[in-house]
Order: C-alpha cells, then sequence, then structure tokens
C-alpha cells in the first residue's frame, strides 16, 4: 500500500501539502502513510479516495474488479422497516412540528393583533396598555413575553427540524447502500 498512495497521489497531481490541508491533517501524516510508517484509518481511505477520484480496493493496492450484487433480502427488510417503524415515526414528528409550529404563530400573532386592534380601532395609541397603571405594564410585558416566547418556540422547531432531516438524509444513505454492495476480486 505505501507505494501505491505515493503513486496516485502523484498521478493525480498533487503535492502532500495539498491533501494534507484537503484532509485537515499535517503533511507529516501524509508522508507516514506513503512510506508505510502508518496507516490510515478505513474513513482516511474513503476520504483520499474521494479526493484521489479512486476507490478504496485501488488504493490498498488490489487489482480491482467489483461486481455489483443485489441483497434482495435488504430490500425486503428496508420496506418492512421503513413502513412500519419509520413511517410513523416521521408522521408523528411531523404532526407534532405542525401543532407546535401552530402554537408558536399563534404567540406570535396575538399580541400584534392586540397592538393592531389598539391602535387602529381606538384610533389612539393613549390606551391603557401603555399607561401608569399597574395592570397596563403587566399586560405590555405579558404580550412581549408571549412574543418571545413564540419566537423562541419557531427557532427551536426549525433546528431540531433541520437536525431530524440530516438524520434522515444519512438512515436513507445507508440504508440504500445495505441493498446495492460491491464485491471485490483479487
Amino acid at each position: 500500500m505505501k507505494n501505491n498512495l505515493q503513486q496516485i497521489r502523484q498521478n493525480s497531481g498533487m503535492t502532500q501539502q495539498e491533501v494534507a490541508d484537503s484532509l485537515f491533517v499535517t503533511r507529516q501524516s501524509i508522508s507516514r502513510w506513503e512510506n508505510g510508517s502508518r496507516e490510515p484509518s478505513i474513513s482516511v481511505l474513503e476520504d483520499l479516495a474521494k479526493l484521489y477520484n479512486s476507490s478504496v480496493p485501488v488504493l490498498l493496492g488490489y487489482e480491482v474488479a467489483l461486481t455489483r450484487k443485489t441483497n434482495y433480502f435488504s430490500i425486503l427488510g428496508n420496506f418492512i422497516f421503513n413502513f412500519f417503524v419509520c413511517l410513523p415515526v416521521v408522521g408523528v414528528v411531523g404532526l407534532l412540528s405542525f401543532i407546535v409550529g401552530c402554537f408558536s404563530f399563534a404567540l406570535i400573532m396575538i399580541p400584534m393583533y392586540v397592538l393592531y386592534e389598539k391602535i387602529f380601532q381606538n384610533r389612539s395609541i393613549n390606551f391603557v396598555l401603555l399607561s401608569y397603571h399597574p395592570q397596563g405594564f403587566s399586560a405590555f410585558f405579558l404580550y412581549i413575553i408571549t412574543f418571545l416566547l413564540g419566537l423562541a418556540l419557531i427557532y427551536a422547531l426549525l433546528s431540531l427540524s433541520r437536525l431530524f432531516l440530516i438524520f434522515l438524509k444519512k438512515y436513507f444513505k445507508y440504508s440504500f447502500k445495505s441493498i446495492r454492495y460491491d464485491i471485490i476480486k483479487r
């Protein structure tokens, strides 16, 4: 493998420093991998294969004859698991997200509606909400807190939705990789 990594790197026209910068490692790490004093991990080999437009078996020095196989039991298992487990989970998460979104929207819109009513229906901004009356101040701060709580809930919902979509993308990526696989012949 040691001469193979160096040869493939040179064929791709990259220096050790360029490869090190791309992988966020030191140039000495690249040198150690190429001279055989250290071996890269499988995840690093995958990153190197992408960087060199090659494959992991080629980096390892195998004469590659890949055969693509389909695992039909994996298709059946993925279908059953995705239909009976993932689909209900996604449905429940989607429904909860919709409910929290509607609740958050209501928390934002209620103070805005009250302010609209006070300003445009009374034609005056001098009302109890902003007067020196203790109930006016408490109502005013309650509306501000309600509005800010609605904004915080929407931010949290968007963040959690983003994380959930990233998780689903990774799950389906690895789920489909189990259906089609390669066999390396030497």
